[in-house]
């Protein structure tokens, strides 16, 4: 489409370029996630005390915003190398010529002659990014700013910063919306790109398949119930890590980190012999586990951010109030982190919805999900009805996204009131 308004591409979509481009956008949410969510918990007076002492406007940066994200910001760095060099969807569909060992390792595995044996040592060598990921960031948690998560000040609004920024996130997400916007326009033409009329006859024909709209509910169930599942054990797992001085809770820290480095293929494929002869084996519970486990990280390293900024003190002042740790869990951390536990739940719901690569090899006839149903319209060449189908999983996660924040919102107001 791109060629077509231009006259002439400016690059080739193939190869490293494409890479790079795919890998920015596909890292970008779950850096954003841990960013953001960090935000929650940076302290505005500490800006105003800056003000009060005359600094100049970098240091006020470094000392009021940036020192005070820095682990956050690491996080975010090391997921994002690791997902970038663990995915196989992208260089699968514009690599080309450019490999990568994601794409060495499917070739390994599922080509015409599979080498295990020779998948499983590119599988190991891919857990050192892991490893070096994990070293890195205990090095630096001494770096760690700790700062009252509670009754911020609210930022003089500067008019000008503020919409030079808003035009700025505009252009950026235009951007980045309009590649998928080929989307929204191939289903609506009665056949892409000879026939451009408008025409809402794939989209009726398609809800009338009651197949997949059975899929469809299947999805939603995996999604909520992964959603749920998965936002505890995230939670509990960054309790045990930041708030307990349990020996081994580093190890923690090191299985978040290796979960996202393990391939969703090799991690579909260990589960599946791993449960061979198991009662869960061909149930929706291997598949919540699986989805579970393959996104662990970046929840993990949100609720431990969150975690981090809030005041340790008030662990103590619990204690002192003769309240149990359990009765200080639901009192005070999990109130001051309803922020973090609803962008976690997101997270889960949305990537539930969406993922492929560790569940391909998990679901039977009775319980395909919209994401693996997809890849098996591709076989057949039925793209009109992949991009409905892609449509309604985007849908899907616009109207969850909106009831949470909505109810972020009411909560808001309530406490305010």
């Amino acid at each position: 489409m791109l060629a077509r308004i231009l006259g002439d591409a400016p690059f080739t979509i193939y190869g490293k370029n494409g890479l790079f481009i795919g890998y920015v956008i596909y890292t970008l949410p779950a850096a954003y996630f841990i960013i953001s969510n960090a935000f929650n918990y940076v302290d505005h007076r500490f800006y105003y005390i800056s003000l009060i002492m005359k600094d100049n406007r970098w240091r006020r940066f470094y000392h009021t915003l940036l020192r005070p994200l820095l682990i956050p910001i690491a996080n975010a760095f090391v997921l994002s190398f690791i997902l970038s060099f663990t995915d196989f969807g992208i260089p699968a569909s514009i690599g080309a010529d450019y490999n990568v060992i994601a794409t060495s390792l499917y070739q390994m595995i599922l080509g015409s002659i599979p080498k295990f044996a020779e998948g499983a040592v590119i599988a190991v060598l891919m857990l050192i990014p892991a490893v070096s990921g994990f070293i890195f960031l205990s090095v630096i948690e001494k770096w760690n700013v700790r700062q009252q998560g509670d009754n911020h000040t609210s930022v003089k609004k500067r008019p000008i910063h503020d919409y030079i920024m808003n035009g700025a996130n505009f252009i950026l997400s235009t951007v980045i919306l309009l590649i998928f916007i080929v989307m929204f326009i191939v289903p609506f033409t009665e056949r892409y790109p000879y026939q451009l009329n408008f025409t809402l006859t794939h989209v009726i024909k398609l809800f009338q398949d009651d197949i997949l709209i059975h899929i469809y509910i299947q999805a939603l169930f995996v999604a909520v119930a992964t959603a749920v599942f998965g936002t505890i054990v995230s939670f509990c797992g960054a309790l045990i890590t930041v708030r307990t001085q349990l020996y081994g809770k580093q190890v923690l820290k090191m299985i978040s980190m290796v979960t996202n480095t393990v391939p969703g293929m090799i991690l579909g494929l260990s589960y599946l012999l791993f449960f061979q002869n198991s009662s869960i084996k061909g149930t929706f519970l291997i598949i919540i586990l699986s989805i579970v486990v393959h996104y662990y990280t970046t929840p993990f390293l949100m609720a431990k951010s969150a975690l981090d900024k809030l005041n340790p003190s008030w662990d103590t002042t619990s204690t002192l109030m003769q309240d149990t740790w359990v009765e200080t869990i639901f009192k005070i951390i999990i109130p001051n982190m309803k922020t973090t536990i609803v962008e976690m739940v997101n997270y889960y719901f949305i990537n539930a919805m969406v993922t492929i690569s560790g569940v391909i090899f998990l679901v039977s006839t009775s319980t395909q999900i919209v994401s693996t149903q997809i890849n098996q319209l591709q076989h057949f060449n039925r793209f009109v009805d992949i991009f409905i189908l892609s449509i309604l999983i985007f849908i899907t996660n616009v109207i969850a996204r909106l009831l949470t924040s909505w109810w972020l919102k009411s909560q808001s107001r309530k406490g305010e009131s």
